[in-house]
Protein backbone atom coordinates (compact mmCIF):
# COMPACT_ATOMS: atom_id res chain seq x y z
CA UNK A 1 0.00 0.00 0.00
CA UNK A 2 1.32 3.39 -1.02
CA UNK A 3 0.01 6.56 0.64
CA UNK A 4 0.78 10.24 0.13
CA UNK A 5 -0.30 13.06 2.42
CA UNK A 6 -0.61 16.66 1.25
CA UNK A 7 -1.68 19.90 2.91
CA UNK A 8 -3.16 22.93 1.20
CA UNK A 9 -5.15 26.03 1.99
CA UNK A 10 -8.75 26.79 1.12
CA UNK A 11 -7.60 29.71 -1.00
CA UNK A 12 -5.98 28.25 -4.11
CA UNK A 13 -5.39 24.88 -5.79
CA UNK A 14 -1.84 23.63 -5.36
CA UNK A 15 0.02 22.21 -8.40
CA UNK A 16 2.37 20.35 -6.07
CA UNK A 17 -0.56 18.15 -5.02
CA UNK A 18 -1.20 17.24 -8.65
CA UNK A 19 2.45 16.24 -9.01
CA UNK A 20 2.29 14.21 -5.80
CA UNK A 21 -0.78 12.30 -6.97
CA UNK A 22 0.96 11.53 -10.24
CA UNK A 23 3.96 9.68 -8.83
CA UNK A 24 2.32 6.38 -9.74
CA UNK A 25 0.88 3.33 -7.99
CA UNK A 26 -0.66 5.33 -5.15
CA UNK A 27 -3.43 3.64 -3.22
CA UNK A 28 -4.44 6.67 -1.17
CA UNK A 29 -4.03 10.43 -1.32
CA UNK A 30 -4.74 12.21 1.97
CA UNK A 31 -5.61 15.82 1.26
CA UNK A 32 -5.75 18.06 4.34
CA UNK A 33 -7.11 21.61 4.35
CA UNK A 34 -7.20 24.44 6.84
CA UNK A 35 -10.53 25.05 8.53
CA UNK A 36 -12.71 27.04 6.07
CA UNK A 37 -15.04 28.53 8.68
CA UNK A 38 -18.36 27.65 10.32
CA UNK A 39 -21.03 26.12 8.06
CA UNK A 40 -18.65 26.21 5.10
CA UNK A 41 -16.70 23.64 3.12
CA UNK A 42 -13.46 24.16 1.26
CA UNK A 43 -14.71 24.99 -2.25
CA UNK A 44 -11.18 25.10 -3.67
CA UNK A 45 -11.21 21.31 -3.25
CA UNK A 46 -13.34 21.12 -6.41
CA UNK A 47 -10.79 23.25 -8.26
CA UNK A 48 -8.06 20.91 -7.05
CA UNK A 49 -10.10 17.94 -8.19
CA UNK A 50 -10.06 19.26 -11.74
CA UNK A 51 -6.29 18.79 -11.72
CA UNK A 52 -6.56 15.32 -10.14
CA UNK A 53 -9.51 13.86 -12.01
CA UNK A 54 -7.42 12.35 -14.79
CA UNK A 55 -5.40 10.29 -12.31
CA UNK A 56 -8.55 9.01 -10.62
CA UNK A 57 -10.11 8.20 -13.98
CA UNK A 58 -7.06 6.28 -15.24
CA UNK A 59 -6.24 4.51 -11.97
CA UNK A 60 -9.31 2.86 -10.42
CA UNK A 61 -7.26 1.73 -7.40
CA UNK A 62 -6.47 5.32 -6.34
CA UNK A 63 -8.59 6.67 -3.47
CA UNK A 64 -8.82 10.00 -1.70
CA UNK A 65 -9.56 11.02 1.89
CA UNK A 66 -10.01 14.71 2.70
CA UNK A 67 -11.28 17.00 5.44
CA UNK A 68 -12.49 19.49 2.81
CA UNK A 69 -16.03 19.12 4.21
CA UNK A 70 -15.15 21.61 6.95
CA UNK A 71 -18.34 22.74 8.64
CA UNK A 72 -20.68 21.43 5.91
CA UNK A 73 -19.73 17.93 4.81
CA UNK A 74 -23.00 17.17 3.02
CA UNK A 75 -22.83 20.30 0.85
CA UNK A 76 -19.25 19.41 -0.07
CA UNK A 77 -20.17 15.85 -1.07
CA UNK A 78 -23.19 17.09 -3.03
CA UNK A 79 -20.94 19.48 -4.95
CA UNK A 80 -18.42 16.68 -5.48
CA UNK A 81 -21.17 14.39 -6.76
CA UNK A 82 -22.34 17.11 -9.16
CA UNK A 83 -18.81 17.56 -10.51
CA UNK A 84 -18.32 13.83 -11.02
CA UNK A 85 -21.69 13.45 -12.79
CA UNK A 86 -20.86 16.29 -15.14
CA UNK A 87 -17.51 14.71 -15.97
CA UNK A 88 -18.67 11.17 -16.65
CA UNK A 89 -17.99 9.59 -13.26
CA UNK A 90 -21.50 9.37 -11.85
CA UNK A 91 -20.94 5.73 -10.87
CA UNK A 92 -18.03 6.51 -8.56
CA UNK A 93 -18.81 5.68 -4.89
CA UNK A 94 -18.19 8.67 -2.64
CA UNK A 95 -18.71 9.09 1.10
CA UNK A 96 -19.78 11.73 3.58
CA UNK A 97 -18.47 11.11 7.09
CA UNK A 98 -20.62 13.07 9.51
CA UNK A 99 -20.70 13.54 13.24
CA UNK A 100 -17.56 15.57 13.96
CA UNK A 101 -19.57 18.78 14.40
CA UNK A 102 -20.80 18.71 18.00
CA UNK A 103 -21.62 22.41 18.35
CA UNK A 104 -25.40 21.75 18.21
CA UNK A 105 -24.98 19.05 20.87
CA UNK A 106 -22.90 20.94 23.44
CA UNK A 107 -25.82 21.50 25.82
CA UNK A 108 -26.79 17.83 25.56
CA UNK A 109 -23.23 16.68 26.21
CA UNK A 110 -22.63 19.03 29.14
CA UNK A 111 -25.96 17.96 30.66
CA UNK A 112 -24.72 14.37 30.39
CA UNK A 113 -21.79 15.33 32.62
CA UNK A 114 -19.07 15.90 30.02
CA UNK A 115 -16.90 18.79 31.13
CA UNK A 116 -15.20 20.66 28.30
CA UNK A 117 -11.94 22.02 29.67
CA UNK A 118 -9.26 23.89 27.74
CA UNK A 119 -6.24 21.59 27.65
CA UNK A 120 -3.69 24.38 27.89
CA UNK A 121 -5.29 26.65 30.50
CA UNK A 122 -7.64 24.32 32.38
CA UNK A 123 -10.44 26.86 31.87
CA UNK A 124 -13.96 25.50 31.60
CA UNK A 125 -15.89 26.14 28.40
CA UNK A 126 -18.67 27.67 30.48
CA UNK A 127 -16.39 30.52 31.60
CA UNK A 128 -15.09 31.48 28.15
CA UNK A 129 -16.52 34.82 27.07
CA UNK A 130 -15.62 34.81 23.37
CA UNK A 131 -18.42 33.64 21.02
CA UNK A 132 -17.98 29.98 20.09
CA UNK A 133 -18.03 29.47 16.32
CA UNK A 134 -17.36 25.75 15.98
CA UNK A 135 -16.70 22.56 17.93
CA UNK A 136 -15.28 19.79 15.78
CA UNK A 137 -14.03 16.38 16.86
CA UNK A 138 -10.84 14.94 15.42
CA UNK A 139 -12.34 11.61 14.35
CA UNK A 140 -10.28 8.45 14.40
CA UNK A 141 -9.69 5.91 11.66
CA UNK A 142 -12.77 3.75 12.32
CA UNK A 143 -15.25 5.69 10.16
CA UNK A 144 -12.67 6.03 7.37
CA UNK A 145 -11.97 2.29 7.47
CA UNK A 146 -15.72 1.65 7.20
CA UNK A 147 -15.95 3.84 4.10
CA UNK A 148 -12.88 2.11 2.63
CA UNK A 149 -14.52 -1.28 3.15
CA UNK A 150 -17.68 -0.03 1.45
CA UNK A 151 -15.62 0.58 -1.69
CA UNK A 152 -15.60 4.37 -1.53
CA UNK A 153 -13.18 6.12 -3.90
CA UNK A 154 -13.45 9.57 -2.29
CA UNK A 155 -14.11 10.03 1.42
CA UNK A 156 -15.02 13.51 2.67
CA UNK A 157 -15.01 14.40 6.36
CA UNK A 158 -15.07 17.65 8.26
CA UNK A 159 -12.38 16.99 10.84
CA UNK A 160 -10.18 14.02 11.66
CA UNK A 161 -7.01 13.20 13.51
CA UNK A 162 -4.26 13.74 10.90
CA UNK A 163 -3.13 10.14 11.39
CA UNK A 164 -6.61 8.64 10.95
CA UNK A 165 -6.54 8.12 7.13
CA UNK A 166 -3.30 6.13 7.33
CA UNK A 167 -4.57 4.07 10.26
CA UNK A 168 -8.02 3.49 8.76
CA UNK A 169 -6.80 2.48 5.31
CA UNK A 170 -4.04 0.19 6.55
CA UNK A 171 -6.25 -1.28 9.26
CA UNK A 172 -8.79 -2.29 6.61
CA UNK A 173 -6.26 -3.38 4.00
CA UNK A 174 -4.24 -5.59 6.38
CA UNK A 175 -7.17 -6.67 8.56
CA UNK A 176 -5.60 -5.30 11.72
CA UNK A 177 -7.54 -5.25 14.95
CA UNK A 178 -7.82 -2.12 17.05
CA UNK A 179 -5.61 -3.68 19.73
CA UNK A 180 -2.68 -4.25 17.36
CA UNK A 181 -1.11 -1.29 19.12
CA UNK A 182 2.46 -1.63 17.85
CA UNK A 183 1.32 -1.81 14.22
CA UNK A 184 -1.14 1.07 14.64
CA UNK A 185 1.51 3.16 16.41
CA UNK A 186 3.93 2.71 13.53
CA UNK A 187 1.28 3.70 10.99
CA UNK A 188 0.24 6.76 13.01
CA UNK A 189 3.85 7.83 13.36
CA UNK A 190 4.38 7.44 9.61
CA UNK A 191 1.42 9.73 8.99
CA UNK A 192 3.01 12.33 11.25
CA UNK A 193 6.29 12.11 9.35
CA UNK A 194 4.41 12.45 6.06
CA UNK A 195 3.18 15.79 7.35
CA UNK A 196 6.75 17.03 7.80
CA UNK A 197 8.20 16.40 4.33
CA UNK A 198 7.13 15.45 0.78
CA UNK A 199 7.07 11.70 1.34
CA UNK A 200 5.49 8.62 -0.20
CA UNK A 201 4.77 5.98 2.42
CA UNK A 202 5.26 2.44 1.16
CA UNK A 203 3.61 -0.05 3.52
CA UNK A 204 4.66 -3.56 2.51
CA UNK A 205 3.21 -4.95 5.74
CA UNK A 206 2.20 -3.35 9.04
CA UNK A 207 5.72 -3.94 10.37
CA UNK A 208 7.49 -3.06 7.10
CA UNK A 209 7.09 0.65 6.46
CA UNK A 210 9.35 2.71 4.23
CA UNK A 211 9.47 6.46 3.58
CA UNK A 212 10.43 7.54 0.08
CA UNK A 213 11.16 11.15 -0.94
CA UNK A 214 8.41 12.34 -3.28
CA UNK A 215 10.60 14.98 -4.93
CA UNK A 216 14.24 15.90 -5.26
CA UNK A 217 14.87 16.13 -1.54
CA UNK A 218 17.05 14.20 0.86
CA UNK A 219 15.36 12.78 3.90
CA UNK A 220 17.36 13.54 7.03
CA UNK A 221 16.54 10.96 9.74
CA UNK A 222 17.95 12.96 12.65
CA UNK A 223 16.01 16.07 11.69
CA UNK A 224 12.74 14.17 11.34
CA UNK A 225 13.23 12.41 14.67
CA UNK A 226 14.01 15.71 16.37
CA UNK A 227 10.78 17.26 15.07
CA UNK A 228 8.80 14.29 16.33
CA UNK A 229 10.43 14.47 19.75
CA UNK A 230 9.57 18.15 19.99
CA UNK A 231 5.91 17.23 19.48
CA UNK A 232 6.06 14.41 22.04
CA UNK A 233 6.01 14.75 25.82
CA UNK A 234 9.06 14.26 28.01
CA UNK A 235 8.55 10.47 27.95
CA UNK A 236 8.56 10.34 24.16
CA UNK A 237 4.79 9.79 23.99
CA UNK A 238 2.57 10.97 21.13
CA UNK A 239 -1.19 10.66 21.53
CA UNK A 240 -3.41 10.05 18.52
CA UNK A 241 -7.09 9.22 18.21
CA UNK A 242 -6.53 5.50 17.64
CA UNK A 243 -3.31 4.72 19.47
CA UNK A 244 -0.64 6.16 21.75
CA UNK A 245 2.84 5.98 20.20
CA UNK A 246 6.02 5.59 22.24
CA UNK A 247 8.87 6.97 20.12
CA UNK A 248 11.56 6.89 22.80
CA UNK A 249 13.38 4.14 20.85
CA UNK A 250 12.37 5.22 17.33
CA UNK A 251 14.86 4.63 14.53
CA UNK A 252 14.73 5.76 10.90
CA UNK A 253 17.30 3.72 8.99
CA UNK A 254 18.44 4.74 5.49
CA UNK A 255 18.14 2.01 2.87
CA UNK A 256 20.23 1.47 -0.24
CA UNK A 257 17.35 2.83 -2.34
CA UNK A 258 17.34 6.27 -0.67
CA UNK A 259 14.30 5.60 1.50
CA UNK A 260 14.01 5.30 5.28
CA UNK A 261 12.74 2.28 7.18
CA UNK A 262 10.69 2.89 10.32
CA UNK A 263 11.43 0.72 13.35
CA UNK A 264 11.16 0.49 17.14
CA UNK A 265 7.83 2.26 17.61
CA UNK A 266 5.77 0.85 20.45
CA UNK A 267 2.04 1.30 20.83
CA UNK A 268 -0.25 1.68 23.79
CA UNK A 269 -4.01 1.69 24.28
CA UNK A 270 -5.59 5.05 23.33
CA UNK A 271 -7.11 7.28 25.97
CA UNK A 272 -10.73 6.63 24.99
CA UNK A 273 -11.31 10.29 24.12
CA UNK A 274 -11.11 12.27 20.91
CA UNK A 275 -9.77 15.80 20.72
CA UNK A 276 -12.24 18.60 20.09
CA UNK A 277 -11.13 21.77 18.31
CA UNK A 278 -13.03 24.76 19.71
CA UNK A 279 -12.94 27.85 17.51
CA UNK A 280 -13.86 31.23 18.95
CA UNK A 281 -14.26 34.70 17.56
CA UNK A 282 -11.32 36.78 18.77
CA UNK A 283 -13.39 39.94 19.40
CA UNK A 284 -10.96 42.01 17.37
CA UNK A 285 -12.56 45.24 16.12
CA UNK A 286 -9.87 45.83 13.49
CA UNK A 287 -9.93 42.26 12.20
CA UNK A 288 -13.37 40.98 13.08
CA UNK A 289 -12.92 37.67 11.24
CA UNK A 290 -9.92 36.61 13.33
CA UNK A 291 -10.42 33.44 15.34
CA UNK A 292 -8.67 31.61 18.13
CA UNK A 293 -8.57 27.85 18.69
CA UNK A 294 -8.48 25.86 21.89
CA UNK A 295 -8.54 22.14 22.52
CA UNK A 296 -10.56 19.91 24.79
CA UNK A 297 -11.69 16.28 24.54
CA UNK A 298 -14.83 14.18 24.48
CA UNK A 299 -15.39 10.44 25.09
CA UNK A 300 -15.50 8.72 21.72
CA UNK A 301 -18.70 6.86 22.59
CA UNK A 302 -20.42 10.25 22.94
CA UNK A 303 -19.75 11.10 19.28
CA UNK A 304 -22.46 10.03 16.83
CA UNK A 305 -20.62 9.29 13.58
CA UNK A 306 -22.35 8.23 10.37
CA UNK A 307 -20.72 6.93 7.19
CA UNK A 308 -22.88 7.55 4.13
CA UNK A 309 -21.54 6.00 0.91
CA UNK A 310 -23.46 6.43 -2.34
CA UNK A 311 -22.76 6.66 -6.04
CA UNK A 312 -21.90 10.20 -7.10
CA UNK A 313 -25.10 10.29 -9.19
CA UNK A 314 -27.16 9.71 -6.02
CA UNK A 315 -25.87 12.85 -4.25
CA UNK A 316 -28.01 15.87 -5.11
Amino acid sequence: MRIARAHSTCEIADPAITALAGVGELDLLQLDYDWPGPAQYCSVFLEQLRTLHKQFFLDPSLRLVTNAGGGNVVACVEALGGYLREHGDGEMPITAVRGDNILPRLSELTSAGIDFVDQSSGESLATVKEPLLAAQVELGGGPLAAAWEEGSRMIVAGCYDPTAPFVGAARSNYQLTWDDYDALAGLALTARIAGLAPIITDILAPDQVFLEPASQVTLEPENLIQQLREAADERGILEQADVVSDISSLTLRPTEFGSLSVASVRGQKPTGSWLVRLTYSAHDVVESSRTIQRWTSVPRDAVNVSVDTRLASEWY
